[in-house]
């Protein structure tokens, strides 16, 4: 009886749009299959922890890389920045000719993607549940300073309700931005509606950022903000932290600039910049999960930033230990392309043409203890740094700020409370961990709960301001966490 009075209880806790989400469960990397087995495709899936297969493709991917799957993971698109490719690996129709330039018209030719990193990302369009927009550049021309950038912003159309729902582009190569502009860097993040999008990238040569806000009504006009370094064309790495409140920006030029953002105006502030030491070639980084820590790759180096610290500056974590894939010709595992996961785990490339991914498995515990393993994951083929971007599709509205003005429940996963304790819960799926960060930690009451109404016991710790619960033993299902205050409970609807 006990069971069923908590289910009950569950049910009516739950907000009634609690569901997955799932749109960066798919990666696909690699080359076309035309010269052996290990020129293909391998689809990295994220629907139930971590997994790769092998198929056939005939698209190569450079550093441009898009993938976009449903809100159940199911691959609806994906791009390598000169063309678009439906989910049956075919030229999605008009999906062709993207970004035209002497530069995208070389690499077509030679049937390569672009070389250019985060240089292409699809958003859902605001209020239309069939459309996506895939914003993009190419290389144009040269700067003063000899240095190859890109003169124009452009956004395409995606209509995903045509061709029997395998997607047409419907309007092409629309140029939002003329401008000079750095080659690629783009970043996304959720509207503190819950609901619209800031798109931002940077102008070359510049100190200054160019925003749009994505809403049910279009792109609005661009937005400059001057903060932070001069900003000069190569392949810079722009990432928003998980909750939206810090924005990274990583280039070879100055380092890294790290920003508070604020996802109601859009507004960026506390500019702290951190130089990078013996500077090898590129530059990437992510943060962790729970925004406590940035990780910053430098070619045969991986450094740690801890975000809580008023002084920021780096700390050396990995070093290369000198290994080549022997599958093919040997080129070295290094340390390129750093991307966040839905497992929750920061994934790095290495640099070269390798089968090999490293992996940082906790990347919120400071030093050692953040698990790096170099060259953990042996692929079925060999990868040139094609990671997606990845937007956080599952962040809710800011509730209870002034910015939260259509209504929007902030039980859309993960979940955020928005009471004066402020929890943040996530991932969601969870696979080995889970998180709940709160700025007062002590007093709340935490408990997980499974789809039989039995409270479970598992291993806790505190981290910082958060909450770690270890949950790798639990078996995949629906789970229930109830949050307790000295105020009030709240419940959140998990899914491992």
């Amino acid at each position: 009886m006990r069971k069923i009075i908590i289910l009950a209880w569950l049910m009516s806790e739950i907000a009634s749009n609690t569901f997955c989400q799932l749109q960066n469960a798919n990666w696909i990397l690699g080359y076309d299959s035309l010269f052996s087995v290990q020129t293909g495709r391998t689809t990295i899936n994220f629907n139930s922890g971590f997994a790769f297969s092998y198929s056939y493709q005939p698209m190569n991917f450079g550093l441009t890389t898009t993938c976009m799957s449903d809100s159940l993971g199911n691959l609806l698109f994906y791009s390598n920045g000169v063309y678009v490719s439906n989910r049956n690996d075919a030229v999605m129709m008009n999906g062709d000719q993207l970004s035209p330039s002497f530069y995208t018209s070389s690499q077509s030719s030679m049937n390569l993607g672009l070389e250019l990193s985060q240089a292409s990302v699809a958003v859902p369009s605001p209020g239309h549940p069939d459309e996506y927009y895939l914003f993009h550049c190419t290389l144009d021309t040269f700067d003063t300073h000899g240095v190859l950038f890109s003169r124009f912003l452009y956004y395409s159309i995606i209509d995903m309700s045509l061709d029997g729902g395998l997607g047409a582009v419907v309007s092409k190569n629309n140029i939002l931005l003329s401008d000079s502009i750095n080659q690629g860097g783009f970043a996304v993040c959720r509207h503190g509606n819950g609901r619209d999008w800031w798109i931002v990238c940077h102008r070359n040569s510049k100190n200054d950022f160019v925003e749009f806000l994505f809403t049910p009504n279009g792109i609005s006009s661009p937005r400059i903000l001057a903060i932070g370094s001069v900003r000069n064309g190569f392949n810079p790495t722009t990432v928003f932290s998980s909750d939206g409140k810090m924005l990274a920006t990583i280039g070879a030029d100055h380092g890294v600039d790290v920003f508070d953002f604020d996802r109601c105006s859009g507004d960026l502030s506390n500019h702290r910049n951190v130089l990078i030491p013996h500077w090898q070639g590129f530059l990437s980084g992510a943060f962790s999960s729970l925004g406590n820590y940035l990780y910053i790759t430098n070619i045969d180096s991986v450094f740690q930033i801890d975000m809580n610290q008023t002084n920021l500056s780096l700390s050396l974590i990995a070093s290369w230990d000198s290994t080549y894939d022997p599958s093919g010709p040997p080129y070295a595992a290094l340390f390129h392309t750093a991307r966040l996961a839905p497992d929750n785990k920061i994934y790095i490339s290495t640099g070269n043409t390798t089968r090999y991914l490293h992996v940082i498995n906790f990347p919120d515990q400071a030093g050692a203890a953040c698990d790096l393993n170099q060259h953990a994951i042996v692929l079925p083929t060999y990868n040139d740094n094609s990671f997606p971007y990845q937007i956080n599709f599952t962040l809710p509205a800011a509730g209870g700020t002034i910015c939260d003005t259509l209504g929007l429940p902030d039980s859309v996963l993960p979940f955020q409370s928005t009471d004066e304790n402020s929890v943040f819960v996530f991932p969601n799926p969870f696979e080995s961990r889970l998180y709940l960060k709160s700025k007062k930690s002590k007093g709340v009451k935490i408990d997980l709960i499974n789809s039989f109404g039995e409270i479970l016991d598992i291993q806790s710790h505190i981290i910082n301001e958060s909450i770690e619960l270890q949950t790798e033993s639990l078996p995949h299902g629906i789970y229930f966490l109830s949050i307790k205050n000295e105020t009030n409970t709240q419940v959140v609807k998990l899914v491992k």
